[in-house]
């Protein structure tokens, strides 16, 4: 079953690859449940910041407002491009999932750290995964960041979250 399921992930990662800079406007993703297994969509939040401290003085530039505010609408139109998710503000009054996003520019890359959480009403905030990315270009690290949330979600639903 791991095996299939890390096959399933490189043939996606490929395809993902494969004339990243020529991807035309994608039609919303294809998941629609029919009308008895209808549920409620997903609410995420997205959160993107520059990184900035020691680290960036010395390899890192950090992205400039321009770069973060398109980072971050780039991120929220992969999502929405999701019919089982509805991006919601930072302010939402019930439980939703979290992106938070810290980036900075490497060289001719995006370096991001991006994680996953469940916010709760309550006030609580619980880490669901972690990961770090290098994109060339804005476009690619918003797919990559909506690549993590997919497979964060897929490992819930097939009951494989905490393994």
């Amino acid at each position: 079953m791991r095996y299939s399921i890390v096959v399933l992930a490189l043939l996606v990662l490929l395809h993902t690859q494969e004339g990243r800079s020529q991807n035309p406007p994608r039609a919303p993703r294809s998941s629609t449940p029919t009308t008895a297994q209808q549920v409620k969509p997903t609410p995420v939040n997205i959160k993107v910041e520059t990184e900035e401290g020691d680290i960036t003085h010395t390899i890192a530039v950090p992205l400039d407002v321009a770069e973060v505010v398109a980072l971050r609408k780039l991120a929220e139109q992969e999502f929405k491009a999701d019919p089982s998710v509805v991006v919601v503000p930072q302010s939402h009054p019930q439980d939703f999932v979290g992106i938070n996003i810290v980036a900075a520019r490497v060289g001719q890359y995006i370096v991001m750290s991006s994680v996953v959480e469940i916010a709760t009403a309550k006030g609580q905030d619980l880490f669901v995964t972690h990961n770090v990315f290098a994109e060339r270009d804005l476009k690619a690290a918003a797919l990559a960041v909506y690549g993590q949330f997919a497979t964060a979600k897929l490992r819930a639903v097939l009951g494989i979250l905490d393994q």
